[in-house]
């Protein structure tokens, strides 16, 4: 004798985007600026927004260490979006 069971099927694939489902499209085509001590990324419709965090960088990169109290032994990666 057997019992038969049932059980909701599911196509993950044909549910609707929200906000919970990953979304993937051409929008992020990642380019960055590279200095010495530093690399901005940013991506398309970012470059000015980047252009201004590499200067704000380059000019606030000491501050930060001595705020931290200690220095970058490393490159920093810095990634700029266009909104939040």
């Amino acid at each position: 004798m057997s019992i038969p069971a049932a059980a909701q099927f599911y196509y993950g694939l044909f549910q609707e985007y929200g906000k919970n489902r990953v979304q993937y499209n051409d929008e992020f085509l990642w380019r960055f600026y590279r200095f010495d001590r530093f690399d901005v990324y940013f991506y398309t419709g970012g470059t000015p927004i980047a252009q201004r965090a590499s200067f704000m960088m380059e000019q606030q990169i000491k501050q930060i260490e001595r705020t931290l109290e200690t220095s970058f032994d490393e490159r920093i990666q810095v990634l700029v979006f266009n909104s939040l």
